[in-house]
């Protein structure tokens, strides 16, 4: 012992080469061990390895080679003719019926009825989509994204990121800003007129200053904005301002006094106006490893409030579900868990993209993408999987990853274990209550008050008494307990 310390470190890094790349780059003398844990699913991998590796290769070559370019707003029926043809509204995640919606997600479809003019109010506009008046269908299927809630409909303006290196282009709405906005389920006459502004004022001026300058190359400005500290996901504040600095003498030219004004005031008051700009990139960059044959790459992660899905290069649309999580953290004052939602949005696409693709693009560096993304998710749908190592090289661990899925079949034990916890059957409750007339808003509120009942009672829903529960609403009935039960949640 004593002459093992009385010298310099000498470290041998067994594992991840990054580990060792910060110590060798600091000048400590290190010796990397290219090692795994030995996976059980090594006999189902053997046979097409080599074939999923040329597959992973190209798919990779093409997403760092991508050129994305931001050159211009337009409106959204013009870029998808789906939403000129039929009352269409895009939204986030895999696929969703209303009656499975979470309230956010259902407060921004009725907000985007209204602002198309499809229904006078609100309540119109909920019972115009409860009655199959309105078609559902996941951004995704249609070249866009979008944050949250990610509602899509024909009159909104888009920002477009072409590809120039395969090109195709992905489309994204506009930031909203922070505070009520409909990505967050706001759909009352406040948000309602800040959409109208972003359609007739900012965003003819957004598209005429990007023409103006033949577009703006997202790459270098990636890059830069890296360096200052973004993210690409909370933390936009560099790139926005880049954004801001670069169409400002463009912005000039094409708008003066009020308009200009209004403009500037707002992209400089909203650190996360890049954000949106970011998910389009992301996806025009994904986009093109889609659909390559024996490819096992994730190009796709979203949530809808509802679910969590993944999409796969080589088994191309079909999506791969599980039960979204409730976030833990922290909450504002006077609310809890009682108040929350469940996770919701797009934006996992870029964080599996900026946690890694989009760095190497940056500094030349490594990356590795984050497997499917939940605690649980692995163990959940395949039994004995916990010990397949999570941080790998991307495109083994997406190899391994979509060829489970493809042979994969349920746990039935960990899937209700997992579904019987985090109140994940609160939506079947207020679903429960609307069927039985309530508004949903109503719905929504005595569903809140009986999730936090069942907190200060240490229980689930689906563990609290028909006494306790009928004291809620005249409207709950015995058969309550078949829609709060786990099987009827996950059907």
């Amino acid at each position: 012992m004593p002459s093992l310390l009385g010298g310099p470190p000498r470290v041998v890094n067994i594992g991840l080469a990054g580990f060792a790349r910060d110590l060798a780059g600091n000048g400590v003398p290190v010796v990397q061990v290219d090692w795994r844990p030995p996976s059980k699913f090594a006999s189902l991998l053997a046979p097409r390895v080599a074939a999923i590796e040329r597959a992973n290769d190209e798919a990779l070559a093409r997403i760092l080679a991508a050129d994305p370019w931001l050159v211009g707003v337009r409106r959204a029926g013009e870029l998808v003719p789906a939403l000129e043809g039929e009352r269409l509204i895009l939204h986030a995640g895999p696929p969703l019926a209303w009656v499975r919606m979470c309230g956010p997600l259902r407060g921004a479809v009725c907000g985007a009825i209204v602002y198309e003019g499809w229904a006078p109010d609100l309540a119109e506009a909920e019972r115009l989509a409860e009655g199959g008046g309105v078609r559902f269908a996941p951004n995704h299927h249609h070249g866009c994204v979008g944050p949250m809630t990610g509602i899509t409909t024909r009159s909104q303006p888009l920002l477009v990121v072409e590809n120039r290196s395969q090109g195709n282009r992905a489309l994204c709405a506009i930031n909203e800003g922070l505070g009520k906005v409909m990505r967050f389920g706001g759909n009352d006459a406040e948000v309602l007129a800040r959409l109208a502004w972003l359609r007739d004022e900012l965003a003819p001026l957004l598209d005429a200053a990007l023409r103006a300058c033949g577009g703006m190359a997202l790459n270098p400005l990636i890059a830069r904005g890296l360096a200052m500290g973004d993210e690409m996901h909370q933390r936009n504040v560099a790139c926005t301002s880049l954004l801001l600095r670069t169409l400002a003498p463009h912005l000039a030219r094409a708008a003066t006094g009020p308009t200009l004004a209004r403009a500037l005031e707002f992209i400089a008051a909203n650190d996360q106006f890049f954000l949106n700009v970011a998910m389009a990139m992301a996806k025009s960059m994904l986009d093109p490893a889609q659909g390559i044959a024996d490819c096992t790459l994730v190009t796709a992660m979203a949530r809808n409030g509802t679910d969590f899905g993944i999409r796969v290069s080589a088994l191309g649309e079909r999506w791969f579900t599980a039960p979204v999580e409730m976030p833990r953290g922290l909450y504002f004052p006077g609310y809890g868990p009682a108040d929350a939602n469940p996770d919701i949005g797009i934006v996992y696409l870029l964080d599996g993209q900026s946690d890694g693709v989009m760095k190497r693009i940056a500094i030349a560096d490594a990356t590795d993408l984050p497997s499917a993304g939940q605690p649980g998710f692995e163990e959940i749908f395949f039994p004995g999987a916990a010990d397949l190592e999570t941080r790998i090289d991307s495109r083994q661990e997406a190899g391994a990853a979509a060829l489970l899925l493809q042979n994969a079949s349920l746990n039935e034990t960990r899937t209700h274990e997992a579904a019987s916890k985090g109140f994940l059957n609160a939506t079947e409750l207020a679903d429960y209550l609307a069927k039985k007339g309530m508004p949903f808003r109503t719905a929504h509120e005595i569903v809140g008050k009986v999730v936090l009942f069942a907190i200060d009672q240490q229980r689930e829903l689906h563990e609290l008494s028909l006494v306790d529960l009928k004291k809620f609403s005249p409207l709950i009935g015995d058969d309550v307990v078949q829609a709060l039960s786990i099987d009827a949640a996950l059907a």
